[in-house]
C-alpha cells in the first residue's frame, strides 16, 4: 500500500485508507511526500489530524457529475477539523431538509439527481458553519434507518470511526440489517482484525462490543452484532455494503 506513496510528491488517498496507512507511518521514509489530499468518504471525529504526522493534508468534496465542489484552502478559517472546506468559485450550493425538501419533478430518471428548479442533488448529508466550511457526514442512502421518526437516522461512518479506535480492529464497515419485526435497521459492524489478534476471534468481538457499548449510545447504539470477517467486499476501491449487509 505504501509503495506507490512513498515515491510521489504528492498523493490522492480516500480517509479510511490514511487511517489504515497510521500506524506503518512511523516506520516509513515519506522525505519524497509534500502534500496529501483526502477525498472519496468523510474524516469522522478525530480520526485524523490535519497534519499527518508532519505532512500537509488537505480535504475536498467533489463528485463525477459535478467536479469539484469545495476544498480547503490557505485560510486558517478553512481549515477546520472534518471540514471539506468552503465552496471554490462559481459554484453555489444550498442545504435542504431531508424529510422536507422541494419536491421533484415529474420526470423519473432526472429526479433521482435534478430538482425541479434545476439544483444536482449530491445525495450527501451534511451541514455549512458560519465560515462557509462544507462538513459532510454521510451519503444519504449510507443513513441507517434506526427508528420511524424525525432525526432517527445514524452514519455508517461516525460509527465505523468510533469502532475503529479499537486497538483490534483493522479495518471495519458499519450496515443496518433489516429487522422486519421491528420494523428498522439495527447497525451492525463487520470487522478485519489487526493479525495479532486474530487467533481469538471471538474474544475481540466481545472486547469490540464493550468497547462500542462504551461509546455508543441512544440511536447510535451498536444494536446488531459485531462479526469478524476475512475481508470487507469492495468494488473497484469503495465498500460494497450490500455485500456486506448479505454476510449478516
Amino acid at each position: 500500500m505504501l509503495s506507490p506513496v512513498t515515491g510521489s510528491r504528492s498523493s490522492l488517498l480516500r480517509p479510511r485508507w490514511l487511517r489504515s496507512l497510521r500506524p506503518t507511518i512511523a516506520k516509513t521514509d515519506l522525505s519524497s511526500v509534500k502534500w496529501i489530499l483526502g477525498a472519496g468518504s468523510p474524516f469522522v471525529g478525530d480520526a485524523l489530524s490535519y497534519r499527518f504526522d508532519g505532512l500537509p493534508l488537505t480535504m475536498e468534496w467533489a463528485s463525477a457529475e459535478t467536479m469539484l465542489l469545495t476544498i480547503q484552502t490557505e485560510d486558517e478559517s478553512s481549515r477546520r477539523p472534518v471540514s471539506s472546506g468552503t465552496l471554490v468559485n462559481v459554484v453555489q450550493a444550498k442545504v435542504i431538509d431531508t424529510e422536507t425538501g422541494a419536491p421533484c419533478g415529474n420526470n423519473e430518471v432526472a429526479n433521482r439527481t435534478l430538482t425541479s428548479d434545476g439544483w444536482f442533488q449530491t445525495g450527501d448529508y451534511g451541514y455549512i458553519d458560519e465560515d462557509s466550511n462544507v462538513y459532510i457526514v454521510d451519503r444519504l442512502k449510507e443513513l441507517i434507518k434506526v427508528g420511524g421518526g424525525y432525526g432517527s437516522h445514524v452514519s455508517a461512518a461516525e460509527l465505523e470511526g468510533i469502532i475503529f479506535g479499537h486497538p483490534a480492529v483493522g479495518s471495519v464497515v458499519v450496515v443496518g440489517c433489516r429487522d422486519e419485526a421491528a420494523q428498522l435497521d439495527r447497525p451492525t459492524a463487520f470487522v478485519v482484525l489487526k493479525p495479532e489478534f486474530r487467533e481469538k476471534p471471538g474474544q475481540a468481538e466481545e472486547g469490540i462490543e464493550r468497547y462500542a457499548g462504551e461509546r455508543l449510545t441512544g440511536l447510535q447504539c451498536l444494536s446488531g452484532e459485531v462479526r469478524c470477517i476475512d475481508q470487507i467486499p469492495v468494488t473497484g476501491f469503495k465498500i460494497n455494503r450490500r455485500a456486506s449487509r448479505s454476510m449478516a
